[in-house]
C-alpha cells in the first residue's frame, strides 16, 4: 500500500510543489514547479504548465513544451495558431 502526499511551497511568484510516494519500504519525493504560459494567458484566464526537477536539481522543459515538441510536426496546423513554434 502506498500513500501519496502533496506538499505545497509558495516562494514569491514561483509556485513549487512536491509529491511524495511513500510505502513501508520506499520513499520517493519529486519536486515540481508551476509556471505561467504568458502567450496563452490573458485578462480573464491564466494557463500554467508543470516543470519537473531533474536529477541535478534544475528545472528544464515544461510538460507543455515537451508536448508541443513531440506533436508539432503531426499537429502543426492545430498548434501554430495558439502557440508560436
Amino acid at each position: 500500500m502506498f500513500k501519496i502526499i502533496v506538499f505545497n511551497i509558495n516562494l514569491t511568484n514561483n509556485y513549487y510543489f512536491k509529491v511524495g510516494l511513500i510505502s513501508s519500504t520506499t520513499t520517493l519525493i519529486m519536486k515540481y514547479k508551476l509556471v505561467k504560459i504568458d502567450n496563452l494567458s490573458g485578462a480573464k484566464a491564466s494557463i500554467y504548465s508543470v516543470i519537473q526537477e531533474n536529477e541535478s536539481g534544475n528545472f528544464e522543459e515544461s510538460f507543455f513544451d515537451s508536448f508541443i515538441e513531440e506533436n508539432k510536426i503531426l499537429l502543426l496546423s492545430e498548434i501554430k495558431p495558439y502557440y508560436c513554434v
